[in-house]
């Protein structure tokens, strides 16, 4: 009686809900695949959960600018990014059915498929953590190098 209760409330309760999971096909290059493993090793996580901690933030950014500014859909328009013609692989995004929906919707907002979005997400991240980088190596070889010394003018 008492599974029967527990298992009763499980399937009402949303955050039973939320815990069904799905998958997103997501087709890149092998090159991106391989850059993906790579950072998800450095953040010590699997590739999924990676990717899911790029994207969502992007898809849970950009509702809120929709929320905001309605009417403004255009501003989400984004020409498809034409495929390059390196040797391509596909990946299995594994997520929860909301966090599917909500890359689906964000997707269709954009006008992009679900590869080109979040492909967009994860370059766009890479594009910023490398900027970044490059600032902060620039500061500091600014704080390294010596100061010139104002020379005495010849009287």
């Amino acid at each position: 009686m008492i599974a029967f209760a527990i298992q009763y409330f499980l399937e009402r309760c949303s955050i039973a809900k939320e815990m069904k999971r799905t998958g997103l096909l997501i087709h890149c290059s092998k090159q991106e695949l391989a850059e993906m493993r790579r950072r998800a090793r450095g953040e010590h996580r699997q590739i999924s959960s990676y990717a899911l901690s790029v994207v969502m933030p992007v898809v849970a950014f950009e509702e809120g600018l929709r929320k905001q500014y309605q009417g403004l859909d255009d501003l989400f328009l984004q020409l498809a990014r034409r495929p390059p013609a390196q040797p391509r692989t596909t990946m299995l995004l594994r997520c929860s059915v909301a966090e599917a929906r909500r890359i689906r919707a964000a997707a269709s907002r954009r006008r992009v498929t679900l590869s080109g979005y979040v492909l967009f997400a994860l370059h766009r991240r890479w594009a910023v953590v490398a900027a970044r980088r490059e600032l902060v190596a620039t500061a500091s070889n600014r704080r390294a190098s010596p100061k010139p010394t104002a020379e005495p003018s010849p009287q």
